[in-house]
């Protein structure tokens, strides 16, 4: 499913699924390692010789993250592919520790010639700053971090993660004040359920300023599917117990009203679930 975004017509993934992934990506060193990092359980070969979680990891990681490296990969077997794609990764995630070196220009600097390695990339379509930054660096010294890829060709465009309002706008001033990049893009948790902390100021901000959206969670980590209806169903997937918290009256009638829409339209509540969503006019 694709759509036009407000600056330059590019096309985002909402999933890949994890069957894909250890297909393509059978060949990468420490693949199984690099799954738990998504799921946190150590993978083993279960009866029918799928990957299936074991035990929670306690040990440390020797790759990480595994999208950049498992893409990179994929990239490097496929020449002529990379003209093809838009690569896009984060700086700020929680890897090393409560959001590592948070924004700061030599963490950000730093960052991205280790994140241009695993991927064997020359230059990142689009850099997020991923978590808003807990040591309290001004948008301006991040910002100018930002500013100083994108001029050395290291980066292209610039989008930031879980942000509210408040701080995007002031993001904005920042960057209008000091004749620095502002943010192109911007990505939020929000699907049919999760509607609160996008819906209103900073849904109607991101329209006045044509910012680009692309949410994550966009199934409700996979409730939107209908896979999930009573606490019996938690344990299909690794992913069950993040969806016990919507499992309540209100996800009762989302998945119901889904429900009625599926059947009327002969398609899965996912694709109405993704549907609603590419339809609000905040959403590219």
């Amino acid at each position: 499913m694709f759509k036009e975004t407000g600056h330059k017509n590019a096309y985002f993934p909402l999933f890949i699924p994890l069957s894909y992934l250890e297909k393509e990506a059978a060949h990468v060193e420490g693949f199984a390692k690099e799954c738990a990092v998504v799921t946190h359980h150590r993978l083993e070969a279960g009866p029918d010789g799928k990957l299936v979680p074991a035990g929670r990891l306690t040990e440390p990681l020797v790759v990480r993250p595994t999208s950049e490296t498992i893409i990179g990969a994929w990239l490097k077997a496929r020449p002529g592919m990379r003209d093809r794609v838009k690569v896009f990764t984060k700086v700020g995630s929680v890897t090393g520790g409560p959001h590592e070196g948070g924004l700061t220009e030599g963490y950000i600097l730093g960052a991205v010639e280790k994140s241009l390695a695993r991927l064997g990339v020359e230059a990142i379509d689009l850099y997020f700053a991923h978590w808003p930054d807990p040591l309290g660096t001004s948008y301006a010294e991040t910002l100018g971090a930002f500013d100083k890829l994108m001029k050395a060709g290291k980066v292209k465009a610039i989008g930031v993660s879980n942000v509210d309002a408040t701080a995007l706008a002031a993001s904005f001033s920042e960057a209008e004040a000091n004749g620095l990049p502002a943010y192109q893009v911007l990505q939020p948790e929000y699907n049919l359920y999760d509607r609160a902390t996008f819906e209103g100021p900073l849904e109607e901000l991101c329209v006045a300023k044509d910012v680009g959206v692309i949410t994550y969670f966009s199934l409700a980590s996979g409730f939107l599917s209908g896979k999930y209806r009573s606490t019996a169903d938690l344990g299909k997937s690794p992913r069950g117990g993040g969806i016990e918290k919507y499992l309540t009256p209100r996800g009762d009638k989302v998945l119901t009203a889904l429900d009625e829409v599926a059947e009327a339209r002969g398609v899965a509540p996912a694709e109405v679930a993704l549907a609603w969503l590419m339809a609000r006019p905040g959403v590219t």
